[in-house]
């Protein structure tokens, strides 16, 4: 008899944990540590889906507006604008979000 059981992400039933987690491109470890946390719903989405885990904490990630421009978080501001999170991490602290632009555009 097999030890494997199958999970069920997102509608997808896999074979097991490991099987899961090749699919989604994370580890096994991954796959059963949110299945004992009861969140198997955000597995392999990285930080998406409006929260993700930090040391235990639930952080929410907030919009950001960037010379008139909303944005649903830092990251995908980042994205947008070809630079680095970091970048836009360090103009929002020094309050100069003013003067982030679109690097792709030179």
């Amino acid at each position: 008899m097999s030890k494997n059981k199958p999970v069920t992400i997102r509608g997808v039933t896999y074979e097991s944990g490991a099987i899961a987690g090749v699919a989604l491109g994370v580890s096994r470890h991954a796959v059963y540590k949110a299945q004992r946390l009861g969140r198997l719903e955000t597995v392999g989405l990285g930080h998406t889906g409006g929260e993700w885990l930090k040391k235990g904490m639930r952080i929410a990630v907030r919009p950001i507006s960037i010379q008139g421009v909303k944005y649903p978080s830092q990251r995908i501001a980042a994205e947008v604008l070809g630079v680095s999170p970091i970048t836009i991490s360090s103009a929002k602290r020094r309050g100069r979000l003013a003067t982030v632009s679109d690097r792709r555009r030179a």
